[in-house]
């Protein structure tokens, strides 16, 4: 995993000086080196979360921890993840706000994907209220 995390640094860096080099000549091709990166960097870490996310499942089962919870969270983290992503493109090619745009429609796609967990949260709300 350390090599990994190595040659994953070693592109970042050399990735950096190449941006750095062709902003000055070609901003715009510039950008698809970001682009490029970025979603080689991202994919990277998506293979290696899946011991975690079974790690996660596994507690989650011993626990007693429903499924569908435990899916709502790793979606929300997903997208926090897209979202940092594509925030930090926009605002490194000078575009602040595309990048809030994109923090907002994470937001928001965050309250939806965690609907079902707040009408859960809800009717439990409710049901405690009644035995008052």
């Amino acid at each position: 995993m350390i090599g990994a995390v190595i040659k994953i640094i070693l592109l970042i860096v050399c990735a950096l000086m190449l941006v750095t080099i062709l902003k000055s000549v070609k901003s715009g091709v510039s950008v698809f080196v970001l682009i490029f990166v970025t979603a080689a960097v991202f994919v990277f870490v998506c293979t290696q979360l899946g011991s975690v996310i079974d790690f996660i499942n596994t507690l989650a089962s011993k626990a007693g921890i429903d499924e569908q919870y435990i899916g709502i969270i790793l979606k929300c983290i997903g997208v926090c993840f897209l979202g940092d992503f594509a925030a930090g493109i926009c605002r490194d090619c000078g575009e602040s706000t595309l990048a809030n745009n994109s923090e907002i429609v994470c937001k928001c796609s965050i309250i939806v994907i965690a609907l079902p967990m707040y009408i859960d949260i809800f009717n439990l709300i409710l049901k405690l209220w009644e035995n008052v």
